[in-house]
């Protein structure tokens, strides 16, 4: 999937993997050749996972799977990035992602800010989860980001890179 921009457009979406595929409509009648629904994907469908840093977007990871969340598409700004760098960058996640236990579509989106992902998310239906530190008086650059993403509407899952993750302490915001 790939997004062509068009001129003044503040980003550019490069797909690193095709996008895992969408659940197939059970209203359709099965006909003969026609592919069985596939249920599996209609019950556990992929969770938005927004990367932060290494520790935020690991954090993120391990709380979408703990949420029940097998499969994510992580997308991963960037502000410019050559393809070489790029394709190290896919692998990298990759792992990351497979020592969470998560199947991630990775998407490198070239943009100027984190904010800019929340255009490729479309309408406020999205479920995003990221990481990041979390203080109280003073919020950090992920915890104003999550709080930007919310009021688009989107739900929003903050886990903190402090927090274990692993028994759940994960925020809605």
């Amino acid at each position: 999937m790939s997004h062509t921009p068009h001129p003044g457009d503040a980003h550019r979406h490069l797909a690193a993997e095709v996008p895992a595929p969408t659940p197939r409509d059970p209203s359709v009648a099965a006909g003969a050749g026609a592919p069985p629904v596939d249920r599996a994907a209609r019950t556990n469908p992929p969770v938005a996972v927004l990367s932060t840093t290494p520790d935020g977007t690991r954090a993120a990871l391990l709380a979408a799977r703990h949420a029940g969340h097998t499969r994510a598409v992580l997308f991963v700004p960037r502000a410019a990035m050559s393809p070489t760098s790029m394709a190290d960058t896919v692998e990298d996640y990759r792992a990351l992602a497979h020592e969470a236990g998560v199947t991630v579509s990775v998407h490198v989106c070239i943009c100027r800010r984190p904010d800019d992902i929340a255009q490729l998310l479309g309408a406020g239906d999205a479920t995003v989860v990221l990481g990041g530190a979390r203080r109280r008086w003073w919020p950090t650059r992920a915890q104003r980001l999550a709080r930007r993403l919310a009021k688009h509407g989107h739900r929003v899952v903050f886990a903190d890179v402090r927090a274990d993750t692993e028994s759940g302490e994960d925020h809605t915001i």
